[in-house]
């Protein structure tokens, strides 16, 4: 509901006090849902929010044009960062992307397609502009997002394994690819051992073993399949932090 939304926006809101920036997910299943929780971020002083295509109905280059436009055009002023996740919803054609670059409002674009091809483009689509951002959505490919010209990635293990992620965003930083590259093989086999049950819950898995409450899960699954998917993530989770030292509770 709206209403939980908003309380999640105001915990965090509230625990972040203004020392880092506020990003917010917007998406909402149309432009009307999108606006509503675009005032709800406004109400907590975020400066951009994430929003992706309206899902259940396709959309098609034109009217996603118009949608973001729109969106951009909010009269709270909240910045927008578009969110392309095809496996959810309708993706931004690459014709829209190239237009929605040039709306100043628009500040960036996370990218979940996996396809390469588009991220190096997108990059290419931004030119000289120096405050869009690219972002990669793909745990798996932030190193080869990076050497496109992607500036950083939202994605699942930057939460649960921020150790990790971090080290891969300091050896690309100081031209060390090699090294960059070993930490991002390093929890390629959790990742595909991910896809075994339905997206997010492996990595809330990862996130319990991390003494972190990441709630219940929301998806569907044969119940014999996620306590060996759960064994699976929590060995995973221990070898890592055996190998990186992140010993320590998340949740304490």
């Amino acid at each position: 509901s709206l209403e939980t939304k908003e309380k999640y926006v105001k915990i965090v809101s509230e625990e972040n006090a203004g020392r880092k920036a506020l990003t917010v997910g917007c998406c909402g299943v149309n432009y009307t849902e999108s606006m509503q929780l675009l005032e709800i971020a406004a109400k907590y002083h975020a400066d951009a929010a994430v929003i992706c295509a309206p899902y259940y109905y396709g959309k098609g280059s034109d009217e996603l044009y118009r949608y973001y436009t729109a969106l951009a055009a909010n009269p709270w002023g909240v910045k927008i960062i578009m969110y392309n996740i095809p496996d959810c919803t309708s993706e931004i054609p690459m014709d829209a992307v190239e237009k929605l670059v040039k709306n100043p409002n628009i500040v960036g674009i996370k990218d979940s397609s996996g396809n390469m091809r588009r991220i190096r483009n997108t990059v290419d689509f931004k030119g000289d502009r120096k405050d869009f951002v690219v972002y990669v959505g793909n745990d798996d490919i932030i190193l080869p997002a990076l050497a496109a010209g992607a500036e950083g990635s939202m994605s699942v293990m930057s939460t649960v394994t921020p150790e990790i992620v971090a080290k891969i965003f300091e050896e690309f930083k100081k031209g060390n690819i090699a090294e960059a590259d070993k930490h991002q093989q390093s929890y390629l086999a959790l990742c595909r051992a991910s896809n075994k049950i339905p997206f997010p819950a492996a990595f809330k898995m990862v996130a319990k073993a991390r003494g972190m409450n990441a709630g219940f899960y929301h998806q569907l699954f044969d119940e014999e399949l996620g306590k060996e998917v759960e064994a699976e993530m929590k060995a995973y989770t221990e070898e890592l932090a055996a190998k990186y030292g992140f010993t320590d509770s998340m949740g304490k």
